[in-house]
């Protein structure tokens, strides 16, 4: 193997043919990780009963697009769709809805559990190839920005150095080179402080890209985006020496990116995705954590009517709120563009 940047290595291992993201088999189906959609449904009623009084108050009587970017299985599009039909139904019945989802080999894994709203929705792998003569667009996704390629960064007595990987017969081994031009530059750009002597992880190419190809979709976006991390206006500022780079497989946080089959991610800057979206145009109307999302946006509620049913498992419901599991550790941003 040729010696070989971090940042590609992670697009060869998740998006490779044969990549983690590229099997047949979904998020659920591996079980490496845990997701909010696999654990309940009111994860998606709650979002979709944002999406509706977003769209009431923002578009009016107008057309308007609901897009997912990186539904994996469509299980969170799935609990949307149900909740704005039993619920919103005229939202539901003005709404075109999409999917993006860049692993076509799970298409049929969509399909059938979106059966009941196969009239619904369309299928893209791509955000740039969507087409639709609105101009009014609500796009959310969740875990997307985490699970793209990224830089494994360190700055040393005033360098900027990154990771590249070579193989000497089985074994892996990582050194830290001067860091390419372009992403030192991009880094530059930015006017953030660097902590000394402390690994850092820095986004790809992937991550600006879809920022700007959300930007050309409409005039007037609404977009909002779950994942896990925080807002730092410093870059190598994790409690954790080698930074935040990590893996997961069979439910266990490890931190062997050259082992087989294991899914490689990060707690991503929200100070990074907040600057790009706002260079385009964007207003940032809310940063906050999930559990205070939840709670705002009549999750309690949501449960409280549905208290009776047989197939209600309180105990994972907590998962989704609790500080020690995801509700302090995943963030919730919405950004706005309305011309």
């Amino acid at each position: 193997m040729a010696d070989i940047y971090f940042d590609d290595y992670m697009r060869h291992k998740l998006y490779g043919s044969r990549g983690y993201y590229k099997s047949s088999f979904s998020v659920k189906e591996k079980n490496d990780f845990i997701t909010s959609p696999n654990i309940s449904n009111f994860f998606g009623n709650v979002i979709g009963k944002f999406i509706a009084e977003k769209i009431n108050k923002r578009f009016n009587n107008e057309k308007f697009n609901i897009i997912e970017i990186g539904s994996n299985d469509g299980t969170l599009s799935l609990h949307i769709l149900d909740y704005l039909s039993k619920f919103k139904k005229k939202i539901y019945q003005k709404t075109h809805y999409f999917i993006v989802e860049q692993n076509s080999n799970i298409k049929k894994k969509i399909n059938k559990n979106l059966y009941k709203h196969k009239n619904k929705f369309t299928f893209y792998t791509k955000l740039e190839e969507l087409k639709s003569d609105n101009k009014n667009s609500f796009i959310f996704c969740n875990e997307l920005f985490d699970s793209l390629p990224f830089h494994r960064c360190i700055f040393r007595e005033e360098k900027l150095y990154e990771i590249l990987i070579s193989k000497n017969h089985s074994k892996y081994i990582e050194s830290e080179v001067e860091a390419r031009t372009k992403l030192k530059e991009k880094i530059i750009s930015l006017n953030m402080d660097i902590e000394s002597n402390l690994f850092f992880e820095f986004p790809s190419y992937e991550f600006f890209e879809i920022v700007r190809s959300i930007n050309n979709i409409n005039n007037n976006i609404l977009f909002l985006s779950f994942d896990y991390g925080d807002k730092k206006n410093i870059l190598g500022a994790s409690k954790y020496p080698k930074g935040t780079a990590r893996t997961f497989h069979n439910n266990k946080v490890g931190d062997n990116f050259y082992n087989n089959d294991v899914d490689i991610t990060y707690s991503i800057n929200f100070e990074l995705l907040s600057r790009e979206f706002i260079s385009y145009g964007f207003n940032e109307e809310l940063f906050e954590t999930q559990t205070k999302f939840l709670i705002d946006n009549s999750f309690l509620e949501i449960i409280h009517d549905s208290i009776n049913s047989p197939s209600l498992d309180t105990s994972k419901l907590k998962n989704l709120i609790s500080p020690a599991f995801m509700g302090e550790a995943f963030k919730v941003v919405f950004f706005s563009k309305i011309i």
